[in-house]
């Protein structure tokens, strides 16, 4: 029984823990958007150094469209304005996305989350390298 309570426990800890990474990582995108939106227009500031560093909010904000029912197309165009088009940013979040529905299988709103972001990788990578969408 113990020994069931202490790998009850463990477990427990353990999510904690990954919940605390992904809000960190969720604080550090925003303070990293917000330091963007303060720098004057064309100063280096202006972007976030690394867009990936975005995923975190991209992922946030998919699920807040998805929740609220905003036209998968309309959502896609908002994931691709906010990430500025950068398909490492939408791959990032899109790796969330299936971290996510991997732990919410039977959630049919994760799996809306990863096909938004999913569409809106292709849209990315077809305005950043051209080519067909597949």
């Amino acid at each position: 029984m113990a020994v069931e309570e202490a790998a009850s426990l463990r477990e427990q800890m353990s999510r904690a823990r990954a919940r605390i990474r992904e809000m960190r990582e969720m604080l550090l995108a925003a303070n990293s958007l917000d330091h963007a939106a303060d720098a004057s227009i064309g100063d280096v500031d202006a972007v976030p150094l690394d867009r990936s560093e975005l995923a975190p909010y991209l992922l946030a904000l998919a699920l807040d469209m998805c929740a609220t029912q905003v036209p998968a197309e309309r959502a896609a165009d908002e994931l691709l304005d906010v990430a500025q088009g950068s398909p490492m940013a939408l791959l990032a979040a899109r790796s969330l996305a299936s971290a996510l529905h991997k732990e919410l299988p039977d959630d049919k709103r994760a799996r809306l989350v990863v096909d938004l972001v999913t569409m809106a990788v292709r849209r990315a990578r077809v305005e950043a390298f051209g080519g067909a969408l597949t």
